[in-house]
Parts: C-alpha cells; sequence; structure tokens
C-alpha cells in the first residue's frame, strides 16, 4: 500500500472519533470496578469500540454519500 492510498482511510474512519470512544470505554471500566483492570481486558474494550466506532463511520459515509454531497 502507498502512503496516498494508507491517509484516505486514515481520514475516512476520522481517528480521532473511534480513539476518543476507546478512551471513554477505559475510563468506564476504571470507574465500574474501582481499580486499575488488566491490561487485555483494556486493550480489548479499547479496540472494541475503535472498530465499531470506525465501522460505523465508514458506513454512513458511503451509505449517505449522495446526501452529503
Amino acid at each position: 500500500m502507498n502512503r496516498s492510498r494508507l491517509l484516505g482511510i486514515f481520514r475516512l474512519f476520522r481517528f480521532e472519533l473511534p480513539f476518543t470512544a476507546g478512551i471513554c470505554v477505559i475510563l468506564g471500566q476504571l470507574l465500574a470496578i474501582d481499580q486499575f483492570p488488566p491490561i487485555s481486558i483494556m486493550a480489548l474494550g479499547f479496540l472494541s469500540i475503535f472498530c465499531i466506532s470506525a465501522t460505523a463511520l465508514i458506513l454512513n459515509d458511503y451509505f449517505d454519500l449522495e446526501i452529503d454531497r
């Protein structure tokens, strides 16, 4: 993959939104169990919501292409 294609994919899912959602999941875990959870659990929670959020953004861009123009 060339650099411009990777940048296009990076812009497509707007990195800051899924990243923020992942941070919110980690903070929720910390508040809910009142202790530091295992790194694997935190990483799984972060990656899960990161991928779900990125997918939702990509699907929204795909299906609303004509509306967003």
